[in-house]
């Protein structure tokens, strides 16, 4: 009951939106936009989740904290749009760069040999003489300096020690006859199907079907890699990911970039609008090709029984969200699309990532969270 309560609690305090009062917690804060900043680029998991869920309500919500955004052009490294932007799509390109190493096959390991005689490996340094080249089975010159002596005399001693004598074929050995033994007796002793259970094939079969059996129990639970986990390893970077960050900064550079129509005074925004709807259209297609092509892992036992489409939930929802939000982004600017130096097969390949001949969600701030929520 404690424990219950107590776990109520904890989810209960970190669901609530990070506003006090209405308006943003870093609005308390001397410099505002800073501390969003810090936020965004903090290494712990809990600040960082909190500060993009901040910058996604600034977006929608505070017109006031967005056209500071806009407006601060002179904070040291870069203005406040720029690194908004750059934390926001760090965390799109990392998802990138995860779905690529996943369809990528394992690299083939290149033989050592290869290796040395493209100059990839460095071999040793020769610490001794090298190899004679003359005929082996030319007239042996006696030695007639003292050097030469010496070292003949010592080839000759090493050569003596180190022959292996050539193996003598006596079937009259002890290895020899037990090995004629045991076999003697398992002819005697097993039947021909007694006999096949021995051999490797067999073995090997029987131990995979205890390894499945294994995995099958409860015990084998936490070693199968189902198909849901890798799913959330790939697209969040751990299966026990969240999506809340990847919702809140594709939803929040959306609605920055719609709102800087008006509010960018100094036009900065327009210069990134041409990157933004590239990274999104190449995520999407990343997307759609890793739900298409992520097959069940040999693990996964009891893939057949579960719908695929609720494995891959975690991945709908992401690519929904990038949808909405390259739609968006898409009728506020594309028709500048000349103007933004975007050519007409850029322009096409994004529609279709969008899909913006199918009806979309209108995007407002109650779906939106909606979509948050069901991430989570």
């Amino acid at each position: 009951m404690l424990w219950e309560t107590a776990a109520a609690t904890f989810e209960a305090f970190f669901a609530q939106e990070p506003v006090r009062n209405f308006v943003p917690l870093t609005n308390r804060c001397r410099d505002q936009n800073g501390a969003l900043l810090t936020g965004l680029k903090s290494k712990r998991y809990v600040s960082k989740t909190f500060a993009f869920w901040e910058l996604a309500l600034i977006s929608h919500k505070h017109p006031e904290r967005r056209i500071t955004i806009f407006e601060e052009i002179d904070r040291a490294g870069g203005t406040t749009w720029s690194q908004v932007l750059h934390a926001s799509l760090a965390v799109v390109e990392a998802l990138d760069i995860r779905i690529v190493s996943a369809l990528q096959p394992p690299p083939e390991q290149t033989p050592v040999t290869s290796l040395v005689q493209s100059g990839a490996l460095q071999a040793l340094p020769r610490i001794s003489t090298p190899l004679r080249e003359e005929p082996i089975f030319a007239g042996i010159q006696l030695p007639h300096s003292r050097i030469e002596k010496v070292e003949a005399t010592v080839g000759t001693f090493a050569r003596s020690h180190g022959r292996t004598p050539a193996p003598v074929k006596n079937e009259a050995t002890p290895l020899a006859l037990s090995k004629r033994l045991f076999e003697y007796a398992l002819d005697r002793l097993l039947t021909p199907e007694q006999k096949q259970k021995l051999t490797h094939s067999y073995v090997k079969a029987r131990s995979n079907g205890y390894v499945m059996d294994f995995l099958r129990s409860a015990l084998g639970s936490p070693f199968r890699q189902t198909l849901d986990r890798r799913a959330r390893a790939i697209v969040l970077g751990s299966p026990s990911g969240d999506v809340g960050i990847m919702i809140d900064a594709v939803d929040a550079i959306s609605r920055l970039a719609t709102a800087s129509i008006v509010e960018d005074v100094f036009g900065k925004v327009q210069n990134d609008v041409p990157r933004i709807i590239r990274q999104f259209t190449g995520t999407i297609r990343n997307l759609e090709i890793l739900q298409q092509i992520l097959t069940p892992h040999w693990t996964d036992v009891d893939a057949d029984k579960r719908d695929r489409e609720s494995d891959l939930h975690d991945v709908h929802v992401i690519l929904r969200e990038f949808r909405v939000a390259l739609a968006v982004v898409l009728g506020a600017f594309g028709g500048y699309a000349k103007e933004l130096r975007i050519n007409e097969k850029e322009i096409n390949a994004a529609r279709r990532a969008a899909r913006l001949d199918e009806e979309q969600p209108s995007g407002d701030m109650s779906k939106s969270k909606g979509r948050r929520n069901e991430g989570r």
